[in-house]
């Protein structure tokens, strides 16, 4: 087991330091009240992170909920001693809610507008999890305690007008992820050679935006063009969106490497 003090000082970024401060707080509480906690939301770099450091440290049992199997954005659920499967269902659907928001009108709302509207409403966005955008409408997962403000308080998306209910998070209904199947032969396995496929840009654009720090490799900024991606990992693009290199196949003829990639629309 590794010290606490030593695993947090070899997080390099300060927000991440105070992320997985914040979660062992929530370990040392469910701990010593012998309760449940759970920690805001996380977003999936933190997840990562937490990951791999929990397991060296001296937490009680955990497991990260974000409202559906799949969800980026997840809180970590801290349970206490003796307690079962039964009583963490229980749990999780107490801390959770869903805010159902249709537009009054034929609209082109994008994730942006749903999350621009609850920022102008001084939300913090640890409090709100997953956006789920359809054509009618917009599933927001939040946590329980912020729900009835946002209900009381948001009637406008922009100046689009809105009807808006909230429900259980045992009652939310998954829209089917839209997504495109992009087939490439590459040389190489470097970041700026999937980004050029994937976001349909030319490989020394792709370098330009890596090294300025607008790309994600696995929910990570990395600013190194030639950084090797492997079979399942996340690739996002500010402004382009995400892909996910869905499998590495053989060498062609003339010696490239077959992708499959998974690009989210």
């Amino acid at each position: 087991m590794q010290n606490k003090d030593g695993v947090l000082r070899s997080i390099g970024k300060a927000e991440d330091r105070l992320a997985i401060a914040r979660l062992l707080d929530k370990s040392e509480f469910a701990g010593k009240t012998r309760g449940f906690s759970h920690s805001d939301f996380l977003d999936p770099h933190q997840i990562n992170l937490a990951e791999k450091l929990l397991p060296s440290l001296n937490v009680c049992e955990y497991s990260f909920f974000g409202g559906y199997s799949g969800a980026e954005r997840a809180i970590a659920v801290f349970s206490p001693e003796f307690s079962d499967e039964e009583d963490l269902y229980d749990y999780q659907g107490t801390i959770l809610k869903v805010i159902e928001i249709t537009p009054l009108a034929r609209n082109s709302l994008t994730h942006r507008d749903y999350l621009g509207a609850l920022m102008s409403l001084g939300i913090k966005r640890e409090v709100t999890g997953d956006i789920l955008v359809r054509e009618d409408k917009c599933s927001i997962i939040v946590l329980s305690d912020i729900a009835g403000y946002i209900a009381g308080n948001l009637d406008k998306i922009g100046n689009m007008g809105i009807s808006l209910k909230t429900s259980e998070i045992s009652d939310l209904n998954i829209p089917e992820p839209k997504t495109r199947e992009i087939k490439a032969t590459l040389s190489t396995l470097r970041l700026d050679s999937l980004c050029a496929p994937a976001f349909g840009i030319s490989r020394s654009l792709a370098a330009d935006f890596i090294k300025t720090g607008k790309v994600q490799l696995n929910w990570e900024v990395s600013q190194s063009p030639d950084r090797t991606v492997r079979e399942g990992d996340t690739i996002s693009l500010r402004g382009k969106g995400r892909a996910v290199l869905e499998k590495v196949g053989g060498l062609t003829k003339k010696d490239r490497i077959s992708v499959c990639i998974k690009k989210l629309v």
